[in-house]
């Protein structure tokens, strides 16, 4: 229902929907909002180093690792106990200067810390917070028992995804359509992380939409898995996958624009398949690029799946221009 950019002199603009105080400038109102307004109530001592716009909050992460939240507080996905929307940005104080990377979903919020765990807080009510207790919401961040340290998190609409640096996937949550990607649905959801069938090899990236997730392998191909009914898998089908399978799309590469450093383009049969690259090589903790720290292009392309209309979008900032992340209302 909006979007965020961060400009090149720090400072962060919001635009869309307002109606829970979202663009962050103090105000809320039932109008959409479409020109671009200034966030306030950010420190100048924030850089800000990562921001995520949720279905009604927005949250960012500083480049020394402290998180900052605003918009509709219900639920505790803010990770504050507040009564009313935050109409600017508030500390997750109880994180301290711990955050690394922040992935803000439908009705929840998890978090990747320095110490490569995650943390989650705000909706619980299908295991999305991935803790096995009957408290349907939680505004207090707890860290998630994964099977090994994580180096990305990814938030769906009511489930969770996080990418371990053994690189393979686990996901907790909802999983009526088998968003957990564990070869089963179930209309309970799982609050225990379950790993993801059919990531043979190495993921270096993740990103989670409504009721589907999406993995980048190593070799470059794309694995998806969960929800198919608008054909967002594609995979030729609207059936859903239990586990991920892989899409068909293929990009004829130009040689001369092979990037050595990345493996942007892996030749199968004189086809190429593409998706993305990007690592900010003044930034090592970025979990974008988990694998390979060779480019120094200094760009970021965010990939991700838009969390309500199940399509796949992607935006990319040069070093000097600005960040983005958006979402579209329901």
């Amino acid at each position: 229902n909006g979007g965020c950019a961060v400009l090149a002199d720090n400072s962060v603009k919001c635009w869309g929907r307002n109606n829970f105080g979202q663009l962050g400038n103090g105000t809320t109102n039932t109008v959409a909002n479409p020109t671009p307004v200034t966030v306030s109530n950010i420190p100048g001592s924030f850089s800000v180093d990562q921001l995520e716009v949720g279905l009604y909050h927005a949250c960012a992460i500083s480049t020394t690792g402290g998180a900052w939240c605003w918009g509709y507080h219900l639920n505790g996905r803010l990770g504050i106990t507040a009564g009313s929307s935050v109409l600017q940005p508030t500390a997750t104080s109880s994180l301290g200067g711990t955050g690394r990377t922040v992935s803000a979903g439908g009705l929840h919020t998890c978090v990747v810390l320095t110490n490569d765990t995650v943390t989650c807080f705000g909706r619980n009510n299908r295991g999305q917070l991935g803790q096995n207790t009957t408290t349907t919401e939680n505004a207090t961040p707890t860290a998630v028992a994964l099977s090994a340290s994580a180096s990305a998190v990814s938030v769906g609409n009511d489930f969770t995804c996080a990418l371990l640096t053994t690189g393979a996937v686990e996901c907790f949550g909802a999983n009526g359509v088998g968003q957990l990607g564990n070869g089963t649905s179930n209309s309970v959801g799982n609050p225990t992380p379950v790993t993801v069938g059919g990531l043979s090899g190495t993921v270096v990236d993740i990103v989670a939409g409504t009721t589907h997730a999406c993995a980048v392998m190593s070799t470059g191909e794309v694995r998806c898995w969960g929800g198919n009914s608008s054909g967002q898998l594609g995979v030729g089908n609207t059936d859903p996958s239990y586990s991920a399978v892989a899409i068909a799309f293929e990009h004829h590469a130009n040689d001369d624009n092979y990037d050595h450093h990345n493996d942007n383009y892996v030749n199968n049969n004189n086809n190429y398949y593409y998706y993305y690259y990007y690592y900010d090589h003044d930034h090592h903790h970025d979990h974008h690029d988990h694998n390979n720290h060779n480019d120094h292009n200094n760009k970021h392309i965010f990939n991700y799946i838009d969390n309500l209309h199940h399509s796949s979008c992607r935006c990319a900032r040069e070093s000097t221009n600005s960040s983005c992340g958006t979402t579209n209302q329901h």
